[in-house]
């Protein structure tokens, strides 16, 4: 449908330009002008599809702000004592794992399309490495 879109603009850029050249008239002129730009927005959107960035941020953002929460939640609950250094490693390492499984979750949306997102590309690399083994 949007090639189809592509093709329709690029028959309006040029009996336009016709129309601009041939009679003088400003309205003409205006009318090839916002017709390249429209062409030029469209061959922008069919190159770097935007809807798969669009739908990978919207499956993992939920996702991705519940994590952060129990997070901010296993460091109080360090901070305060309330866990042990060991209980809060074990906790983090399942955190990680989730973290891990968000963002291969992503990546897989984002490469419906046949398109990789650089961005959820590193992201997924890094989410995949296991966790730093800390000794306090």
């Amino acid at each position: 449908m949007r090639g189809g879109e592509a093709v329709l603009l690029v028959g309006v850029t040029i009996t336009a330009a016709g129309a601009a050249f041939g009679h003088g008239q400003a309205l003409a002129i205006a009318a090839a002008s916002m017709a390249g730009a429209a062409l030029i927005v469209l061959l922008a959107n069919l190159t770097f599809d935007f809807d798969a960035s669009a739908r990978a941020h919207s499956a993992c953002g939920a996702p991705l702000w519940g994590l952060r929460e129990r997070y901010r939640s296993l460091l109080s609950d360090l901070h305060d004592g309330a866990l042990s250094t060991e209980a809060a490693r074990i906790r983090r390492d399942k955190l990680i794992e989730e973290l891990r499984a968000i963002y291969e979750t992503s990546a897989a949306i984002a490469l419906e399309d046949g398109h990789a997102q650089p961005a959820i590309a590193v992201e997924a690399a890094v989410a995949s490495q296991p966790p730093a083994r800390r000794t306090a």
